[in-house]
């Protein structure tokens, strides 16, 4: 049984590990106010695009790689959570999905090799675009399915009535050699991760994130025996103060990852 001061410093490695990590990839820390004007902070995407909305005349070239840390509150819980944020803001494609789940995948073995995790991550992805796509080819009308992805985005899975029977194993947690085969007789796509992925993956379309502002691939990596989420993110488009930024982004959720040791 570990004592807390053991996790306490098992964090503080895993945090100068992950930080090392972010500079060498060429991320730039920027701090995140805690408060906001009507609560606490509770993501920190918003306020890093805020902080690079303020650069005008002119504004910085993009992409732009920033990482920033501290808690944010859940006011589910009534509690602060400590977190590590990752954004590449810029344009986003195939490429940039397996930097970014590349490095998520470093970023969860420092905290593995700080003591903090004793098996590797469990991740489950999914894709709001390939979601639209395959209702287009379905004929489904739009409306409808972004109301079948405000379902799942709830948990509420029975969002996937809308779609056929035919399209029924895409919604429900597939490893990739039946998943994609099951995906391509609709769509012509391919899947962004490398063959080197070290965690356990799970593909599953009713897996929409849970932040409106995603757009297209979405993932979480959560622990295969408690279940909590240790990562989260995906592709995203945002307006704030009037420009509009695309980028993908996740966030490390450090909070009693000791615990299951």
């Amino acid at each position: 049984m570990q004592s807390f001061f053991d996790v306490e410093r098992q964090q503080y490695l895993a945090m100068a590990g992950i930080g090392r990590r972010l500079l060498e990839a060429g991320f730039s820390p920027v701090a995140t106010e805690p408060w906001q004007a009507g609560g606490f902070r509770t993501d920190h995407t918003p306020l890093l695009l805020e902080i690079a909305a303020s650069f005008s005349d002119p504004p910085p070239p993009l992409p732009l790689r920033l990482f920033s840390q501290g808690p944010v509150f859940r006011p589910q819980t009534g509690r602060w959570i400590e977190t590590v944020d990752v954004e590449w803001i810029g344009t986003v494609g195939p490429e940039q999905h397996r930097i970014m789940l590349s490095l998520a995948d470093q970023l969860l073995r420092e905290i593995a090799d700080a003591g903090l995790l004793n098996q590797p991550a469990v991740l489950v992805l999914g894709h709001r675009g390939w979601i639209r796509k395959l209702g287009r080819v379905l004929g489904l009308e739009e409306d409808r399915v972004a109301a079948c992805i405000r379902c799942w985005q709830e948990g509420v899975l029975s969002g996937s009535d809308a779609f056929p029977d035919a399209t029924k194993a895409l919604f429900q947690p597939s490893p990739a050699h039946t998943f994609f085969p099951a995906l391509q007789e609709w769509l012509d796509v391919e899947s962004p991760l490398s063959a080197q992925k070290k965690a356990e993956v799970l593909w599953d379309l009713s897996f929409v994130g849970s932040h409106p502002y995603y757009t297209g691939l979405v993932f979480s990596a959560y622990h295969p025996e408690s279940g909590r989420e240790l990562a989260s993110g995906g592709e995203f488009a945002l307006t704030v103060a009037g420009r509009r930024f695309e980028g993908f982004g996740f966030v490390l959720k450090l909070e009693g990852v000791g615990s299951h040791v």
